[in-house]
Parts: C-alpha cells; sequence; structure tokens
C-alpha cells in the first residue's frame, strides 16, 4: 500500500489520506521542520474557492453537460469547456515556474 505521496501539497492530500488511507498517508511533501517543500504552493484560482467565496484546496464543480456520441466513443463539449476554463485560470493566475517537470516545460 502506498504510504507516502510526493505529489501533493498537504492541504490537497488531506482529502484522499482521509478518505482512502485511513488518514495513513504521509506527506513527502513537508521538510523535516513540517514546513511545505518549495513548488508545492496550491495554486490560486477563482475556481478555488468554497461555497462563501474563500480560498480552498479542493472543490467540486457542479455542471449539467450532456454527453453525446462521437464516433465509436462519447463526447461532452460542456465538460471540455470547463476543464479548458480552470486550466486558463490556473495559469493566468499563478506564476510558472522554470524548473524541471513543469507544464511548459520539456518532458521529465
Amino acid at each position: 500500500m502506498l504510504d507516502t505521496q510526493y505529489r501533493m501539497h498537504p492541504a490537497i492530500s488531506t482529502f484522499p489520506s482521509k478518505t482512502f488511507y485511513n488518514s495513513d498517508l504521509k506527506d513527502g511533501t513537508r521538510l523535516a521542520d513540517g514546513n511545505v517543500k518549495d513548488g508545492f504552493d496550491i495554486p490560486q484560482s477563482r475556481y478555488l474557492e468554497d461555497c462563501e467565496g474563500r480560498p480552498s484546496s479542493m472543490v467540486f464543480i457542479d455542471h449539467d453537460h450532456p454527453e453525446s456520441p462521437e464516433s465509436r466513443s462519447i463526447a461532452n463539449h460542456g465538460d471540455a469547456e470547463i476543464i479548458s476554463d480552470i486550466v486558463v485560470d490556473l495559469l493566468h493566475s499563478n506564476p510558472v515556474s522554470r524548473a524541471p517537470c513543469q507544464i511548459d516545460s520539456e518532458p521529465c
């Protein structure tokens, strides 16, 4: 079983830890002093707010877009538009690092 995660800010990993790992999942993103490693800041986005407009590390986005058959699959263009809007907002609201493994750099 996975016991340590290295990809999420601790505020984000709290949900999967509690929900799927009985709160046993450790954060490899924390330093020995308890601080979070550089590069794991929670991104800013108008989509990452709770019902009262406060910043939140995780949200559920309610949508009501119908699926439609396309070739041998099913497409949901409304959902794709929401995801596109979220990615654009994230890219515009947060500085993009030039560190390896970022969205705009060469593959790791």
